[in-house]
């Protein structure tokens, strides 16, 4: 409720941007991250009923020199102090909170919190006056409380440095605008009824186009998805993907990263694009009016990127830094020998997405160009757009505009193995300096999403490790028997076959302890029938939880995709509370035993490095 709670929250996008994505036109991220000093860098201003704190967080790179970067951090602070803002600046700061505001509203449950969050800290008439307040801040008001608050004397600062070097597991301008185009060859092509106003077409060059219009959403949400992740790179380049994705938002078209970071900006919009295991995706949050800039842009990332060599370094260094964070970390490191593991080479899932630090050190621009040529194509990909859209004919005339004409380069692409998996039960233990806890995986690779059975053991897999605060393995690991911080169970679901796994953070001195009881629930789970009681709760869940899936414009894009990944049609949603009825506690028992076999299970452990 005091009033230079709204100063202190456009000083704090000023430094770090208004959130959702934005910010790369913001000080510290220019100071700190563009500059190569840091990997990441950010500011948070909370709402709060009593004073709470004004944080600023910096993660460094390797050989980071922390006393620059703090004093870049107070060169920063005082540069608000004693500057005015310029206006263009400020003008771009409360876009962004005002776009923010905006994306934060998609969903009954996003506005909820927003409503009781201010009724708790303040009084729900601020939730409706705050855009204006936004808008009455001026330049005085943020050197003002600059002056007032951001002082030194009032300032505490914290580095958190690893001890020892960490696990040896490798680490877990052309015009924005779109141009004018004749009449559109794309057709409507599966397009089957739907409930949900999903729709799907086809570009002239074959790229898949799925939408849903939300006639009262003022923001829309973009994925764009190609098979272009890092099992497509080969074993002498990990980490390559990850790399190509970063750098193809860092200049594009003769536009410089900072140019289009300034552009986004002060849209009030983002755009990324980053590469998992098996896709390279691109995504696209703007409001409504903005969608035909930011598809400009998106377009000459993905079709004409520069990959300067300048950025390329950078990349590759903040890259280097999350691979060496990643082996320092007991979670990331299990997850990442679980996988070596279960996918033995030459499976490349079992490598780590980001690469290892002899592979990643050689990467230079050229690679990726090389990479973006071969994989980065019209062949396979796929747009799910979800908001304001008008209708699905007018996204599909606007990106047959911007990416109908686009052929790929090349189509010599890397074809991976992914047939070798595990067969026998296989266990890992490694330590790490400097650790207090232990955390450990064990999983196995399993059936494929469109197998019969895929839905029976996702149901299996909710009870024994996901319902409620964790189904079977949170009631007895956790609740019943204290031996674990956390505790849960997953599916990773793909077309070629499933990584089943169940992870917990224990005390060291838990570790057999708490593996022996995830055995047991797990060979429960093969050899009795689920309760009717937890088939009822599951079942609830699954159809229960769907509506919320689909509140965000985001969340419908990210299913639009996984309905086309898998060719489920756009008519699954209305047939999925049938297929979760129709699943029995026989096909759940059948389903567990057959395909959660314990003599293939790989048990994989990261714990504090004894001091023997």
């Amino acid at each position: 409720s005091a009033p230079d709670f709204v100063p202190l929250l456009v000083a704090e996008a000023m430094l770090s941007g208004g959130g959702a994505g934005m910010g790369r036109s913001s000080r510290l991220y220019r100071a700190l991250v563009a500059s190569g000093l840091a990997r990441g860098a950010g500011s948070d201003m909370s709402a709060t009923i009593d004073p709470y704190l004004f944080q600023i967080a910096v993660t460094g790179l390797p050989e980071s020199d922390l006393g620059q970067i703090e004093r870049v951090v107070n060169g920063e602070i005082e540069r608000l102090q004693s500057d005015l803002a310029p206006v263009e600046e400020l003008d771009r700061a409360r876009r962004q909170l005002l776009a923010q505001l905006t994306y934060s509203a998609e969903g009954v449950t996003n506005q909820a919190y927003w409503l009781g969050q201010w009724e708790i800290v303040d009084h729900l008439d601020r939730a409706t006056n705050l855009p204006e307040e936004i808008r009455r801040v001026s330049a005085e008001d943020i050197q003002r409380v600059a002056r007032e608050y951001l002082t030194p004397q009032r300032s505490t600062v914290g580095w958190l440095v690893p001890s020892g070097s960490g696990s040896s597991a490798s680490g877990a301008g052309a015009p924005v605008g779109v141009a004018p185009f004749g009449p559109p060859t794309w057709s409507i092509h599966g397009g089957e009824q739907n409930s949900y106003g999903f729709e799907r077409r086809r570009l002239s060059n074959g790229i898949i186009v799925l939408s849903q219009d939300r006639v009262h959403s003022e923001s829309v949400a973009l994925r764009f998805r190609v098979p272009a992740g890092s099992i497509y790179e080969g074993d002498a380049a990990a980490g390559l993907s990850h790399l190509t994705a970063r750098a193809m938002c860092r200049g594009s078209a003769g536009m410089s990263f900072e140019e289009i970071s300034d552009h986004t900006d002060n849209l009030g919009s983002s755009m990324s694009i980053d590469a998992g295991r098996q896709f390279l995706e691109g995504r696209i949050r703007c409001l409504r009016d903005d969608l035909p800039e930011m598809v400009g842009l998106l377009a000459n990332a993905i079709q004409r990127p520069d990959f300067p060599a300048d950025q390329v370094d950078l990349i590759r260094a903040e890259q280097l830094g999350a691979i060496r964070d990643a082996a320092n970390d007991t979670r990331s490191v299990s997850d990442h020998e679980l996988r070596r593991l279960v996918y033995p080479l030459p499976n490349p899932l079992g490598r780590s997405s980001i690469g290892d630090p002899e592979t990643v050190s050689r990467l230079a621009a050229d690679d990726a160009r090389n990479f973006h040529a071969r994989n980065v194509t019209p062949t396979r990909a796929a747009f799910a757009v979800v908001g304001g859209i008008g209708d699905g004919e007018a996204v599909a005339w606007l990106l047959e505009s911007a990416f109908g004409a686009w052929t790929a380069a090349r189509e010599d692409r890397v074809v991976p193995d992914l047939s070798r998996t595990n067969q026998i039960a296989e266990s890992i233990e490694l330590g790490i300096p400097g650790k207090s806890q232990a955390d450990l995986a064990a999983g196995l690779a399993t059936i494929p999403r469109l197998h019969p059975d895929f839905v029976p053991l996702d149901v299996a897999n909710l009870i024994l490790g996901r319902l409620g605060l964790m189904g079977r393995l949170g009631a007895e690991v956790r609740d019943k028997q204290g031996l674990a911080y956390y505790v849960y169970s997953q599916i990773e679901p793909r077309r070629d076959g499933t990584l089943w796994s169940a992870r917990a953070g224990v005390d060291p001195a838990n570790i057999e302890s708490a593996l022996a009881s995830i055995r047991a629930e797990l060979e429960r789970l093969r050899r009795d029938p689920v309760s009717v009681a937890e088939l009822s709760d599951a079942r609830s869940y699954l159809v229960g939880v769907l509506p919320l899936a689909l509140e965000s414009n985001d969340g419908v894009a990210a299913t639009l995709l996984s309905l086309e990944e898998y060719g489920l049609g756009l008519d699954y949603l209305d047939r999925y509370p049938a297929i979760i009825a129709g699943v029995t506690r026989e096909d759940i028992l059948r389903a567990a035993s057959e395909h959660l076999n314990p003599d293939r299970l790989v048990i994989s452990v990261a714990r504090p490095a004894s001091n023997a």
